[in-house]
C-alpha cells in the first residue's frame, strides 16, 4: 500500500461508523469508503464518495459525490464488495461520467 492510501482510517467498532479506506486521487482530491450501520440496526450501509476538487478551501458548501452503496451485514463485505471500486481509477471515471448522463438528461 503507498503512502497516498491509507487501509483503515478512522473505524470505531463501537460506534459502529467510520472511514475504511481513504485515498489521494492522481490529480487531486480524494476518494473514500464510508459506512454507517442500517436503520434496522443488523449490517452496515457502504458508500464511496469521490471528492474531485484538490483545493480543501473549494469543498466548502458541497458534499462530494456518492459513486456506488452497497449493504452487508459484515465491515469484510462491505470491504470486498467497494474496495475494488474504490482502487480502480478507470470505475471511479465510469461512474462519475454515468452520474453526469444522468443528471444531464443524456
Amino acid at each position: 500500500m503507498s503512502a497516498r492510501e491509507r487501509q483503515p482510517i478512522s473505524y470505531a467498532p463501537s460506534a459502529r461508523t467510520g472511514r475504511l479506506y481513504w485515498r489521494e486521487l492522481p490529480g487531486g482530491g480524494f476518494v473514500a469508503l464510508d459506512i454507517v450501520p442500517q436503520a434496522a440496526g443488523d449490517g452496515f450501509v457502504g458508500t464511496i464518495t469521490v471528492e474531485r476538487r484538490a483545493d480543501a478551501t473549494r469543498r466548502s458548501g458541497s458534499a462530494p459525490p456518492v459513486i456506488a452503496e452497497a449493504c452487508g451485514r459484515t465491515t469484510e463485505v462491505l470491504l470486498h464488495r467497494l474496495l475494488p471500486i474504490a482502487r480502480s481509477n478507470p470505475a471511479i471515471g465510469s461512474a462519475l461520467l454515468r452520474q453526469r448522463s444522468v443528471s444531464h438528461g443524456d
